[in-house]
């Protein structure tokens, strides 16, 4: 069975305090979706959580250490009071909990994956142990076993500093400190996190290009993809007695007949799109 095990940093410093809110929910749901990606590819993974920024002295302390996803348990609050943020040495922490503390056939066992996931609002400012240099030279020699895989998720203007150490550009992304940016994030972070799991699945075991890289997509190259629909299809409100109406229902009530193919309709929730199924952009 495919074993990796993962590395999680978690940003509690100050600045985090007006999304902790945001941040607890990120976490549970960057959980969860390794947990669905465990049961749906039969894999296993250890999580390590290490907490960047505890506190007065923004202390790097070990919340978790190679615990069973399976059995780790949701957060219920999000403490975001440090006074700092010591990003290296909370980088460094996560990688030393885990090679300290992994069984030997681990070790040697060239399929077994290693990766680590860093989340901050803010650059690095008080690290003790660990410089960017050292940081990034640990970093480069854990990369090139290819077993290894970093990513950060990282404030605007900080992956120049990131990719400077050695971290691949599709490994990082950069968003703002507000509600609606950490929603976004959380769900590019979920959606990438599956992707990586269904490719260990075929026996990768390292990621270059964790996260799809849509800033480079331009607007001409998708309109050429596309096709108008707007001649072919009618566009029907819900009224507010059949809210929550299944589609078919909701088309054979109105419409007297429900076609498989025939109808789009818009996404309310997360959602499975199967490789059979189209998806409709509507210009509003």
């Amino acid at each position: 069975m495919r074993t990796t095990y993962v590395g999680l940093v978690r940003d509690h410093s100050g600045s985090m305090r007006s999304l902790a809110t945001q941040a607890c929910n990120d976490y549970n749901l960057t959980l969860s979706g390794i947990q669905e990606s465990m049961r749906d590819e039969g894999q296993l993974a250890f999580v390590t959580v290490v907490e960047c920024g505890v506190g007065y002295n923004a202390s790097v302390r070990v919340a978790n250490q190679l615990t069973d996803v399976s059995l780790m348990r949701e957060l219920t609050s999000y403490n975001a009071n440090g006074g700092a943020t010591p990003l290296w040495d909370s980088v460094g922490e996560v990688i030393d909990q885990i090679e300290n503390n992994i069984p030997a056939w681990a070790v040697t066992d060239t399929q077994v994956a290693f990766l680590v996931m860093v989340t901050t609002d803010g650059e690095e400012n008080s690290s003790r142990r660990w410089t960017s240099k050292t940081i990034a030279d640990r970093i480069q020699k854990l990369q090139a076993t290819d077993r290894w895989t970093f990513v950060f998720r990282v404030p605007r203007g900080a992956k120049r500093t990131l990719v400077a150490a050695g971290i691949p550009d599709g490994n990082i992304i950069e968003w703002e400190q507000t509600s609606k940016a950490l929603e976004y994030a959380t769900q590019t972070q979920v959606a990438a996190t599956k992707s990586y799991f269904a490719a260990r699945s075929a026996g990768v075991t390292k990621s270059t290009t964790f996260y799809a890289n849509v800033g480079t997509i331009k607007d001409e190259d998708v309109k050429v993809n596309l096709v108008d629909l707007s001649g072919e299809f009618a566009i029907s409100e819900v009224p507010a007695h059949q809210d929550g109406i299944d589609v078919k229902s909701f088309c054979v009530t109105n419409f007297g007949d429900f076609k498989i193919g025939n109808v789009y309709y818009q996404l309310t929730k997360r959602e499975t799109v199967q490789a059979g199924k189209l998806i409709a952009i509507r210009d509003k």
